[in-house]
């Protein structure tokens, strides 16, 4: 018998990761939702885990922090991300996430998932920021304040 090392490109792997990375992030939600517990807990829960690994962004410039957590969607295959500065914070604007096509093969809808942004609730807390979510159907806006 002889061994042989599988080897995958950059670009094999990246192509790969998007759609399963989604996946991943919707699996918990469309979960949570079957059995009837909230996904605005799970989300909050999450985001207080993770509020600390954000430690070298307090005091980081507006572009970068909204660059940072653009990056999250645009992992999870998201088609657009814009940022808009002003004096009070920053804005977010997601499109057309979670794939629409992934979500009706999953089964779910966008309205299960639009919960899961308060991730960023803790997060922003941390960072001394407040956190306000306006979405609609191929929206979502991610409104950071001081």
């Amino acid at each position: 018998m002889t061994e042989h090392v599988i080897e995958y490109t950059p670009d094999e792997i990246n192509n790969y990761l998007k759609p399963n990375y989604l996946v991943m992030t919707l699996l918990p939600m469309i979960y949570l939702k079957k059995i009837n517990q909230s996904i605005k807990q799970y989300a909050t829960f999450v985001g207080e885990l993770l509020a600390v690994t954000w430690e070298q962004f307090t005091g980081a410039p507006k572009k970068e922090i909204a660059k940072l957590i653009g990056m999250n969607y645009a992992a999870a295959g998201a088609e657009k991300i814009v940022f808009v500065e002003n004096e009070d914070g920053f804005t977010i604007k997601i499109v057309n996430w979670p794939n629409p096509g992934f979500m009706q093969a999953m089964g779910a809808t966008k309205k299960v998932v639009s919960d899961f942004h308060y991730v960023w609730e803790p997060i922003g807390k941390f960072l001394g920021l407040t956190f306000e979510l306006q979405t609609t159907e191929t929206e979502d806006l991610l409104i950071f304040k001081k």
